[in-house]
């Protein structure tokens, strides 16, 4: 799943051996994939920055905690 439609152009193989550098440094060595969007100019408004991701994602966390009890 990816928040757009595209080619994946790069892989970061580093990741098989140092797989902890998505959560220590993941805008930097932590990066998954480059990917060449296909359709940008309609998907981008869709893409949350991490200021309103990480709300939005601490809430679902809590709700889905909450159901599981």
């Amino acid at each position: 799943i990816a928040p757009v439609s595209g080619t994946v152009e790069e892989v970061n193989t580093s990741l098989e051996d140092e797989p902890e550098k998505i959560n220590s440094d993941a805008y930097g060595e932590g990066w998954i994939m480059k990917i060449k969007p296909s359709d940008w100019e309609s998907e981008k408004g869709s893409l949350l920055s991490p200021e309103a991701y990480f709300p939005l994602m601490e809430v679902k966390v809590k709700e889905a905690l909450e159901n599981k009890k």
